[in-house]
């Protein structure tokens, strides 16, 4: 009648995709480019208590976050630079969705796409 509490724990961790350091202090960025207290942050970010220290102290070591005096926190200009040229990263690396198009299959786009690749690497 119930599924086993592993099987359903287990199909929701595969669904949450790994993040890079830089994606977590970046996302922990983007939550405080206004003045947002710490558990705002762990759950918009999506982290625990204990992710969010050792992160926000590396950001705040490294000028991209301030701490203010009421303990809430928000983002510097460094760190407003370093979210823009991450995003900029991370908007130069998706890949287009795959398409199987009749135009997508014609030799001269495959041979255009191949020279381009082949520029790139």
């Amino acid at each position: 009648m119930f599924k086993e509490v592993s099987t359903v724990f287990s199909h929701r961790r595969s669904l949450i995709k790994p993040r890079s350091m830089h994606a977590i202090i970046a996302e922990i960025l983007h939550v405080c480019e206004q003045k947002t207290k710490r558990t705002h942050v762990i759950y918009r970010a999506n982290l625990s208590h204990s992710m969010l220290q050792g992160y926000v102290e590396l950001a705040w070591q490294s000028g991209l976050l301030q701490e203010l005096p009421d303990r809430s926190l928000l983002i510097t200009e460094k760190g407003r630079e370093y979210l823009s040229h991450f995003t900029s990263a991370e908007r130069m690396l998706k890949l287009p969705p795959n398409k199987t198009s009749e135009e997508e299959q014609h030799p001269t786009v495959q041979a255009a796409r191949s020279q381009v690749i082949n520029t790139y690497t």
